[in-house]
């Protein structure tokens, strides 16, 4: 499961602290460059129509990282970081 979070300094070390494993952290850039090499119809390549996909704010999504946790941990990183967004 992936969970879209705001940034933090250090959210690498903070989110492996409190889940005990080092889950996958995607940036924007990461995210945005995967959607883009995925798409067809080059001209819809934009940063603005890959937002659309969520319900948070492209300038949201800009200052975010998306985690990939176990479903279990949901509520402990619920408790200790911003989500933005729960992607299934």
């Amino acid at each position: 499961m992936l969970v879209i979070v705001e940034y933090e300094s250090n959210i690498q070390n903070k989110v492996s602290n409190l889940l005990g494993y080092t889950p996958v952290i995607y940036t924007f850039e990461d995210m945005f460059s995967k959607y883009k090499n995925s798409t067809k119809k080059k001209y819809l390549a934009t940063e603005e129509i890959f937002s659309l996909a969520y319900d948070t704010t492209l300038s949201n999504l800009k200052r975010s990282v998306w985690i990939s946790i176990n479903e279990e941990d949901l509520l402990l990183v619920d408790k200790k970081l911003k989500i933005l967004e729960i992607c299934n």
